[in-house]
């Protein structure tokens, strides 16, 4: 099924359309899209993000987010002392 969205391999700077190029939209004048950075080696980041997730003996589950690693690790170590906390997890989402 197409929607009117040609796609091509490579942009000429006079098209004035978006282009769908291996899933990712690419804007009139790029040549090719840019490639996502992995966290370490992206010197424009300020700051990473922190997931905690507590996970309850009933089912339930509660997540929130730090900015400071040292602040998400106190959360969940504060949580997993709770006798209702089953989990809590702290992973790196950006």
């Amino acid at each position: 099924m197409s929607f009117g969205i040609p796609k091509v391999k490579t942009l000429t700077p006079d098209t004035s359309y978006l282009v769908q190029s291996q899933n990712v939209l690419v804007f009139a004048g790029m040549k090719t899209p840019r490639n996502p950075t992995n966290f370490r080696t992206d010197s424009r980041r300020k700051h990473h993000h922190w997931k905690v997730i507590v996970f309850y003996k009933d089912g339930e589950r509660f997540a929130r987010t730090y900015t400071v690693h040292a602040k998400a690790i106190g959360f969940a170590e504060r949580q997993k002392k709770s006798p209702v906390v089953k989990m809590a997890r702290v992973t790196k989402v950006s």
